[in-house]
């Protein structure tokens, strides 16, 4: 209840009966709401008040005229009052203002003192009249009682209406009830066959909702999924253009260089040659030498075991008596390291090529004849390592190291 005694709205508002779905709606026992001509507001006047039960707006005046009440009554056919049908309605509902709850469901053979008769319906059928009974106390705010007789109708708890607006209040039913103000067993109370006891509330729990603390809900920030969004896009943007990057342009770029020093007769994946660009080295090219010298020296400077990496060994050539000519720098660091102890090279034939890692004439020595016998030597006495020592060569005629 509200300072000046009335009840307070409920959130909660159900619909029993519209005329929108069939309902007459035709009632009487409402009063006029002069200041308002419109459906939305007649409806907004009624919906705002627990104590209103029933709206209904009239068409058939100028303006349209708005009535609402409690105790809405001959709904159906206005007790016969409007057979000329010159009564119309434009909309009409009846409300039930929060949730019913009943106490005892069943009071057939039981007559309670000081109710109002709302009488017959005259349409439907004794099921569909006891429905209407008991939805027109569920939506009167001060119904608590309601029952229905196969002789008088419905009777309903109408405090306005027995007490005639409050000029009679000892016209109202008894609280609490007591022996007399009820009948069993008399012709009255053997014709109710349904009633209720029950009591109007609203729901406290779903109305009062806790406030949410904003120190323990914080506000909540901004939706950045565009942001997200955005850099995936950028992410997969890049990942696109550095693969495209690498398949059609670098990858391509890779070979073309690879080719290039192929055809310049220098392979970059040579293990001595490799050596060699890391020890800050270029090609070798010893001075003062022909093309023929150098094309005989491609075995050597390449660091191959007696074949070139790239094509098919060189025809063998004569050799004559002269040491081959001393080159400015070694091809390799393996040669390098050999020359250091006194070896130098030679220029091999072709059986030799196919069968030996690499010749080296002997410490001061002239180049042995190829007639001369070969001595077999352990692999492991021509393994040139740093940690192992290098083997003595042999005397004159004993054949060539290898």
């Amino acid at each position: 209840m509200d300072a000046e005694g009335r009840p307070v709205t409920c959130w909660k508002t159900t619909v029993l009966h519209d005329t929108a779905l069939g309902w007459p709606g035709q009632c009487l026992g409402l009063f006029q709401m002069d200041t308002i001509s419109t459906e939305t507001l007649c409806k907004q006047a009624c919906w705002g008040d627990p104590r209103c039960s029933t709206w209904q707006l009239v068409n058939s005046t100028k303006p349209m005229q708005c009535w609402i009440g409690q105790d809405a009554k001959a709904c159906d056919l206005r007790n016969g009052l409007n057979k000329d049908n010159s009564f119309q309605m434009k909309r009409s509902q009846r409300l039930q203002h929060g949730n019913v709850h009943v106490f005892k469901s069943s009071l057939a053979g039981t007559f309670i003192h000081n109710l109002y008769n709302f009488g017959t319906y005259a349409e439907g059928s004794q099921a569909l009249s006891i429905q209407r009974c008991r939805d027109t106390c569920y939506s009167a705010l001060s119904c608590q009682y309601w029952l229905f007789s196969t002789k008088t109708g419905c009777w309903a708890d109408a405090p306005a209406e027995t007490t005639n607006a409050g000029k009679n209040p000892e016209k109202q039913v008894a609280y609490p009830l007591s022996a007399s103000d009820v009948e069993t067993g008399t012709e009255k109370a053997k014709a109710i066959i349904a009633g209720e006891f029950l009591v109007h509330y609203c729901p406290l729990a779903e109305v009062i909702k806790p406030a949410k603390d904003p120190f323990y809900h914080p506000k909540q920030k901004s939706d950045n999924t565009w942001l997200i969004l955005l850099g995936s896009a950028l992410l997969v943007l890049c990942a696109g253009g550095a693969l495209f990057y690498y398949f059609m342009i670098y990858v391509p770029g890779r070979k073309g260089s690879r080719d290039s020093l192929i055809k310049g007769g220098r392979d970059r994946f040579d293990t001595d040659a490799s050596m060699d660009e890391d020890y800050g080295h270029g090609p070798m090219k010893a001075p003062g030498l022909d093309e023929s010298q150098m094309s005989q020296m491609s075995h050597y400077q390449s660091g191959t075991a007696g074949q070139d990496s790239f094509g098919p060994p060189a025809p063998p050539q004569p050799i004559s008596n002269r040491a081959f000519p001393q080159p400015a720098r070694p091809a390799s660091p393996t040669a390098m390291r050999l020359q250091s102890q006194g070896y130098q090279p030679i220029q091999p034939s072709v059986q030799q090529m196919a069968n030996m890692p690499t010749m080296l004439m002997p410490p001061g020595g002239q180049q042995a004849s190829l007639s001369a016998p070969r001595q077999s030597v352990p692999p492991m006495a021509v393994s040139y390592r740093p940690q192992q020592q290098i083997p003595s060569y042999p005397g004159p005629g004993g054949g060539r190291l290898m």
